[in-house]
């Protein structure tokens, strides 16, 4: 199981989104598909239901606007399969969760179930009206994506490369920290991040 990657920032137009979706194209090559925090419990449920029995990889929610609530999401976070009801029948099924799962918002609350559930990403830039920034290195940066997406997937793998040569370290022994139901997402991902030298 992987946590909610919450990119959350002070204001519109500071790049939440196309930081999910700079991650989201070097990993597929393509853009997200994203789509909305549904306003029901029951609507979550059908959604989480529905996509991972379409082998769903991402679970994108894009300007979850509020507080963040939700007992199913609390629940398939934290699991490696995921039984539900069949929408229109009484079939129940039971699928793999091995998706990703990420959502943007300005300044969000979380429930007290979400909390430890959501690895939090937060973007401060600075100004008042940060979307009309100019200047940046790559611009446009999904052309730029697009382009050299080749060597950033060749840079992800050389950083597990020499992890693994290293003999696959746990990141909790390395940075002497736990990450409760994520223990073996972290000890991949803090491995990973610690012998490249990022705390």
């Amino acid at each position: 199981p992987t946590p909610l990657h919450l990119v959350d920032a002070t204001t519109e137009g500071s790049g939440k989104t196309l930081l999910v979706n700079t991650v989201h194209r070097i990993a597929t090559g393509r853009p997200a598909a994203l789509g909305t925090w549904p306003t029901q419990e029951e609507e979550v449920r059908k959604r989480v239901t529905a996509s991972l029995m379409r082998g769903s990889r991402w679970m994108i929610f894009d300007n979850v606007s509020g507080s963040l609530s939700s007992e199913t999401l609390a629940s398939v976070l934290t699991s490696t399969s995921w039984s539900d009801r069949v929408l229109g029948s009484s079939q129940q099924v039971e699928v793999a969760n091995l998706a990703c799962w990420a959502a943007t918002a300005n300044n969000l609350t979380l429930s007290r179930e979400l909390t430890d559930r959501t690895l939090w990403i937060r973007l401060e830039p600075g100004e008042e009206n940060p979307r009309h920034r100019s200047g940046f290195l790559h611009d446009p940066l999904e052309d730029w994506l697009d382009k050299e997406r080749g060597r950033l997937v060749w840079a992800c793998l050389v950083l597990a490369r020499v992890w693994w040569e290293k003999g696959k370290p746990s990141g909790g022994m390395l940075l002497d920290k736990t990450m409760g139901s994520f223990q073996g997402w972290f000890n991949v991902m803090g491995g990973v991040l610690a012998v490249a030298g990022i705390e």
